[in-house]
């Protein structure tokens, strides 16, 4: 190995080790945790201790404790791994997640080696994946860098690129050797990325077309191995559904207006709303279209899709990179009705190889104009500056951000231990010595539209079987302001079971919290 390339490695495993130690400062204080990580994190626990893929958090509704199906399965089967090695906790649980962008950048890297044989392109995507901050912070994304604010949540958005980058990888090598088993592998990596989540079968589509495009010989064959196997992959869970059809329908209702695929007006509606995931921050001050980061972004991905649009016939090995940034965003265009920005993390690694390749194409196109290399080094240069700001930045909030196990220390300390208590799965890490049960539940029995026919509130409640509730401000708006005859229900239930305060809690970061005790017995 030349000591060029010995030297670039070396760049790419500081990267690596900078990102790593980075990630993990601060870990369980910012962002401030999800709803979505407990709710995950609590199938994962019960996978990890009894074997069984559901969520006793969620007890009484679907019987989600039985058997799980809001979601799919691979993310906390691969969480409840982590379980069994480290037992339950905030920090595991998005310890996870750091370990899939490690995995994420070392793949990005390898790629663009597969790819264009440049290892240039390869640390420079990754440089550009932790440092363009491209869209406007929020309280969950904390710098505005994607990768980064991505990574730290404990959600399924981290798994599916890493199989989505293997599925090129294997994929590249089925077409480089033309054998079956290599395309039925890579059809098995697409499958892992669908029963993460259901974007991840976009890739499947992605794969299909690449293969009509170079119409080797044996396409229609190698077509039917590569759907064939993510279909052989996926259908063990398919059976899982069919074991309890009624609760999986129960447990899916509230996303009904997701699929609407019959009706040619959610095509549309969902194409129409499509910049919404990419909204930078329009209703924001004006500082925010000065961002290096939005610009860069937006020209630089733009510019270097335009050059290999020119150059695609005579790089086939790059079909895969320009089919993963041009089909990816089209399908969510059409066919994702939710507009969430971390969708785009799966984008995101073929995006920056992109860019990255678009920079060093024009780097050695202008070998003879130096003033127009300066000028790329000082925008490269602004860009990375802008993201070492927002680290720092970062290290300021969460220096003052509350740490999430103080906080359920205070509220444990009105709780006694073996207690059962109702609350919001925000709250949900930290409650092992209790029976923690989601508030969530019984006003989801109450809503019509998720429980045919609809459970009073009253006798929603009274199934808990709740010795203490905990309201935090979400609860309470809800209750006051979202639905006054659910909230006027709620408070009569409190005074016919004698509910009496007997905690409350102000914190800066997570606002003001309220504990009932039950006295009378439901």
């Amino acid at each position: 190995m030349s000591a060029r390339k010995i030297s670039v490695s070396a760049v790419m495993l500081g990267l690596i080790l900078l990102y790593w130690a980075g990630s993990l400062n601060a870990l369980t204080i910012l962002p401030r945790v999800y709803e979505d990580e407990p709710w995950q994190a609590s199938t994962a626990l019960k996978l990890a201790r009894q074997g069984v893929f559901a969520s006793d958090l969620f007890a009484g509704y679907a019987h989600m404790d039985r058997r799980y199906y809001d979601y799919l399965p691979l993310y906390p089967i691969v969480l409840a791994g982590v379980y069994r090695i480290a037992d339950v906790g905030l920090f595991q649980t998005r310890w996870l997640g750091i370990a899939c962008g490690v995995l994420m950048l070392a793949l990005t890297y390898a790629l663009a080696r597969r790819v264009w044989h440049d290892a240039r392109i390869g640390v420079l995507a990754c440089v550009l994946l932790l440092s363009v901050r491209w869209f406007a912070d929020t309280v969950l994304d904390t710098t505005g860098i994607l990768f980064w604010d991505a990574t730290r949540i404990a959600r399924y958005d981290v798994l599916v690129p890493v199989f989505a980058l293997l599925a090129a990888h294997v994929y590249l090598y089925a077409q480089s050797t033309a054998r079956a088993y290599w395309y039925a592998l890579s059809g098995a990596l697409v499958g892992l990325c669908g029963l993460t989540h259901i974007y991840g079968f976009f890739v499947l589509g992605i794969f299909i077309v690449l293969i009509f495009w170079k119409r080797e010989r044996h396409w229609c064959y190698h077509e039917l191995i590569l759907i064939g196997a993510t279909i052989l992959l996926c259908a063990p869970y398919v059976f899982y559904v069919l074991g309890d059809v009624e609760s999986w329908r129960a447990q899916t209702r509230w996303y009904a207006q997701r699929f609407d695929l019959g009706n040619v007006y959610w095509y549309w509606n969902n194409v129409r709303n499509e910049w919404m995931r990419y909204a930078i921050g329009l209703n924001r001050p004006l500082s925010v279209w000065l961002r290096p980061g939005i610009w860069f972004a937006a020209l630089a991905l733009f510019a270097s899709w335009l050059v290999l649009l020119r150059r695609i016939e005579t790089q086939p090995r790059t079909r895969v990179v320009f089919a993963m940034v041009t089909g990816l965003p089209l399908a969510y265009a059409v066919l994702l009705q939710p507009k969430f920005t971390n969708y785009l993390l799966l984008i995101t690694p073929f995006a920056a190889l992109l860019s990255a390749w678009g920079i060093v194409v024009a780097w050695n196109h202008f070998s003879k104009w130096m003033p127009v290399r300066a000028a790329l080094v000082l925008v490269l240069a602004l860009v990375v500056f802008e993201g070492v700001t927002r680290y720092a930045w970062f290290q300021q909030q969460a220096d003052v951000t509350t740490p999430y196990a103080r906080l359920n220390a205070h509220l444990r300390a009105f709780v006694p231990e073996g207690t059962r208590v109702l609350g919001l799965q925000r709250y949900w890490f930290g409650w092992d010595a209790y029976e923690y049960h989601s508030l969530a539940v019984p006003f989801w029995l109450a809503n019509p539209r998720l429980t045919n026919p609809p459970v009073e509130i009253k006798q929603a409640l009274s199934a808990q079987q709740s010795d203490y509730i905990l309201l935090d401000d979400a609860a309470r708006t809800y209750l006051s302001e979202n639905d006054a005859t659910i909230g006027a229900a709620f408070r009569t239930w409190l005074r016919a079971h004698d509910a009496q305060p007997v905690g409350r809690y102000a914190d800066a970061t997570y606002g003001a919290f309220e504990i009932y005790h039950v006295t009378r017995a439901p």
